[in-house]
């Protein structure tokens, strides 16, 4: 960067793919949401190796190749939120230990 208005400048835009990246991801858990209760209403298990192989590999072949491992991780911890969420409805799950504790 070559000077302050530049990193402002980037910040910015940093802030816009945030936020749009945390639309996405709600969306993705309304989509979760529905997926947990056709589980449940079909017991079918929360975790299906073979999907999320196919979901992993394919973000792995789209993934420009110096970021094949950030989109990797990316995928994998999406999937991990994922199935947390899924335990969470099908448990009922009243604490979520994803947050951090309260600040005294």
């Amino acid at each position: 960067m070559k000077d302050p208005e530049s990193m402002k400048s980037v910040r910015n835009q940093l802030d816009q793919v945030d936020r749009e990246l945390r639309d996405l991801f709600q969306r993705r858990m309304d989509l979760v949401d529905q997926v947990a209760e056709i589980k449940r209403s079909s017991n079918i298990a929360i975790t299906d190796e073979a999907r999320e192989r196919e979901i992993v590999e394919t973000a792995l072949a789209a993934a420009r190749p110096e970021l094949a491992g950030e989109v990797g991780t990316f995928v994998c911890t999406l999937l991990s939120l994922s199935k947390f969420r899924q335990r969470k409805l099908l448990f009922d799950l009243a604490e979520d230990p994803l947050l951090p504790p309260p600040a005294e």
